[in-house]
């Protein structure tokens, strides 16, 4: 997962979701046993007592448990919380008022309805503050009322306490858990976040370091020429002058590039937001990645193969960097009589994979991770002109994604650049029947 708030904020969505969705599951299974209880005490009341009053009660509290349970089962999320914050604290209320309540037994009741009450509206502060004192003077009421006047009826009921303690029991499990496992899922997010902390500091570090000796590197160059060229004019020696005008020009040259390099890095930014993701064609794109490169590359020939590509959801400036960079590196560092590229896709359950295959000089093994750092060169610019950053920026918008990029290459060989991204960003997978597309960039 990356240093950004947003995606910050939606790991700690995911993290809220899994939570509510496993407290839910908690209390599918306390509303399920609670029936099952109820169903219990009614039987053992038949063979026990055979009073109807205590009967229809138990009747009566697993119904509102039931109810509770099929609200939750066909997903009525917003009226689940409603039903349980304002009807259980009434069931107890009404079996206080009809043969009395342990108070601690009540007590404790209420405070587990509280509490749960608490974790179902977290988001809703004032609302569920007004139902914690709706819990509270429910209580006190009920309790003051039966302190004062008693119960309608004063028999010693089998098993009436049973279910006052099951039932507390039960939510004071489901608390806890709740807690536990959200307290373990923020303690996993906050370890995933330190070390991608950690990551980018060493990247920063590395970024500095490289940035500040490539730039040096012009700088040395621009000043070296420019001085052998004021003291052949104190001379008046100018045999030489054009030749270190040249270097000179070369290296506020090489400058420039370095610092047009920053400016690209700084405008990848790693947050977004859904808004800003679009519906892109990969097709489409390479296509006018295409039309760019053949005027960028003019005077070379190439040819460029592609399977069918998905249509997926992203920022479409971010994949014609992907796209442009690799194929480019692909057609630069190529000695074959006519490089050659192809692209084709490839998904999985969780993955969706984009497959760079070129017929270049290939790339020793020691250097699969350099690479991928900024201003990391392999050859001299002589030999490749460039500013070593493409495939840096690359990484860092494959990551921006969640997503991940390798190359499989040895030295003199072809390379393969693939790059992951999750699933999630595909909407429509390419025909499989559709035929290849082909690109062919004569010389100019």
């Amino acid at each position: 997962m990356n240093p950004d708030l947003n995606r910050g904020n939606i790991i700690n969505s995911d993290v809220q979701n899994l939570s509510e969705q496993r407290l839910v599951w908690h209390i599918k299974l306390l509303c399920t046993l609670t029936v099952i209880t109820t169903v219990f005490i009614f039987t053992s009341n038949k063979f026990l007592t055979n009073d109807p009053i205590f009967a229809n009660l138990s009747i009566m509290v697993g119904s509102c448990y039931f109810v509770m349970l099929l609200l939750l089962q066909f997903g009525k999320q917003n009226w689940y919380k409603t039903y349980f914050s304002v009807i259980m604290p009434v069931w107890a209320v009404i079996i206080e008022f009809f043969i009395g309540f342990n108070s601690f037994g009540h007590g404790i009741l209420s405070i587990s309805f509280g509490i749960t009450t608490f974790l179902l509206f977290q988001e809703k502060r004032r609302l569920r503050s007004l139902l914690l004192c709706y819990t509270a003077l429910m209580y006190l009421g009920s309790s003051i009322y039966t302190y004062l006047y008693g119960s309608l009826y004063s028999f010693d009921y089998p098993f009436d306490q049973m279910l006052v303690y099951i039932n507390c029991m039960l939510w004071v499990i489901v608390i806890f858990s709740y807690y536990e496992h959200k307290m373990g899922s923020f303690i996993s997010v906050l370890t995933s976040k330190n070390k991608e902390l950690k990551q980018k500091k060493n990247e920063l570090e590395r970024f500095n370091y490289l940035a500040s000796h490539d730039l040096k590197t012009p700088i040395r160059t621009i000043t070296s020429f420019l001085g052998l060229i004021n003291r052949d004019i104190e001379r008046e020696q100018y045999t030489n002058v054009k030749e270190y005008s040249n270097y000179a020009i070369s290296g506020a040259h090489q400058m420039q590039n370095l610092l047009e390099g920053i400016l690209e890095i700084s405008k990848i930014k790693m947050d977004f937001t859904d808004e800003q993701l679009q519906l892109i064609d990969l097709n489409i794109l390479l296509n006018n990645v295409k039309r760019k490169m053949s005027f960028k590359l003019r005077g070379k020939a190439f040819n460029i193969y592609s399977d069918p590509l998905p249509k997926i959801m992203g920022i479409s400036s971010d994949f014609e960097i992907i796209f442009e960079e690799i194929l480019e590196n692909g057609i630069r560092y190529n000695n074959s009589r006519m490089p050659e590229v192809f692209i084709s896709c490839s998904t999985n359950g969780k993955e969706v994979a984009l497959i760079f295959k070129d017929n270049g000089i290939g790339i020793s093994k020691a250097y699969h991770d350099q690479i991928f750092h900024f201003f990391k060169r392999l050859h001299s610019i002589k030999d490749y002109p460039g500013t070593g950053l493409g495939l840096g920026l690359c990484r860092k918008i494959v990551d921006k994604y969640d997503g991940w990029i390798e190359v499989d290459s040895d030295y003199g060989a072809s390379s393969t650049f693939i790059t992951k991204f999750p699933k999630r960003i595909l909407v429509e997978k390419a025909p499989e029947k559709q035929l290849r597309i082909e690109f062919s960039k004569a010389v100019s």
